[in-house]
């Protein structure tokens, strides 16, 4: 796989020939999948293939690390860590790839054994069943894995941030949780997963195009969740779905405000418009060009 990813070549100019000496880059966790090799692959939450972004990015940073090895790479992020235990030491190759070789905790492996803990737990899957997952869980020896990620990182804690930022106080001091009912329609779907689970998981092979995946059952999951019509767009109009019920959410909040007038706080004056703002944070059944 190396070998493939260093022959993709550019007709252009050689890097060394542009007089670049250092990388910028903002929102950094866009390059976090870097490619390892590692003996638990078979863990959830572990993903040794990489992207040829972050390759790219990788490769680049070494290179200027040859020619000036005091900062090549700079990266801007707030939040260098989305989803795995993983991302953590790829921040570190990129950084302070010396100071992980001198520690022989340049393999996943090892950093992985120093730093972080395995759990198996039940979890609930798409098809609404449970089952045994191991995953990283934890990181541990936090004090040795935070002094080596201080060596290269300067870290601004959220109550730093509020020096600079005003922030504005959770109504009723946490979120809330607004939990929606299950339908005996919602649970027939649930049925319909768990057989499409099963029949992926009776096949042998690798899937042939057209073939059901667990992606597949994993998206119809999650639409599903909000709202059946997602799905199938004949099925009723459920006042319990989760879509419906953030719906009656809104309108409640939009009249116990609309006539409330609230001030700028820099400015201490009224605003043009009356009523409270609600933003609706969504992924997941909107267009993409909106």
């Amino acid at each position: 796989k190396l070998e493939g990813l260093a022959a993709q070549k550019d007709d252009l100019l050689h890097m060394g020939e542009m007089g670049i000496d250092q990388i910028l880059v903002d929102e950094a966790q866009l390059f976090r999948k870097l490619s390892y090799a590692t003996n638990q692959s078979d863990l959830r939450g572990v993903d040794p293939n990489g992207s040829q972004r972050a390759w790219d990015l990788f490769v680049k940073t070494r290179f200027l690390a040859k020619t000036d090895p005091t900062r090549p790479l700079i990266m801007a992020s707030g939040s260098p860590i989305t989803n795995t235990i993983a991302e953590l030491w790829n921040v570190g190759r990129y950084m302070d790839l010396d100071a992980l070789v001198a520690r022989n905790l340049h393999e996943f492996d090892a950093w992985a054994a120093n730093f972080g803990e395995t759990r198996t737990e039940l979890e609930l899957q798409p098809n609404g069943l449970y089952k045994p997952v191991t995953r990283f869980t934890e990181f541990v020896n936090v004090a040795d894995l935070m002094a080596m990620y201080r060596d290269f990182a300067d870290v601004v804690q959220s109550d730093e941030l509020a020096r600079y930022v005003k922030l504005p106080s959770v109504k009723g001091g946490n979120r809330q949780i607004v939990v929606a009912e299950s339908t005996e329609d919602f649970r027939a779907f649930q049925q319909t997963l768990a057989e499409r689970m099963r029949a992926i998981e009776a096949r042998s092979g690798r899937p042939q195009k057209g073939d059901d995946i667990i992606l597949s059952v994993m998206n119809d999951a999650r639409h599903g969740a909000i709202d059946l019509r997602f799905i199938a767009p004949w099925a009723d109009d459920d006042p319990h779905s989760k879509l419906n019920v953030m719906i009656r959410k809104v309108f409640e909040i939009w009249h116990e405000t609309s006539a409330n007038r609230y001030t700028n706080p820099e400015t201490g004056r009224a605003y043009d418009l009356p009523g409270a703002v609600q933003m609706i944070f969504s992924d997941l059944g909107t267009q993409a060009s909106q």
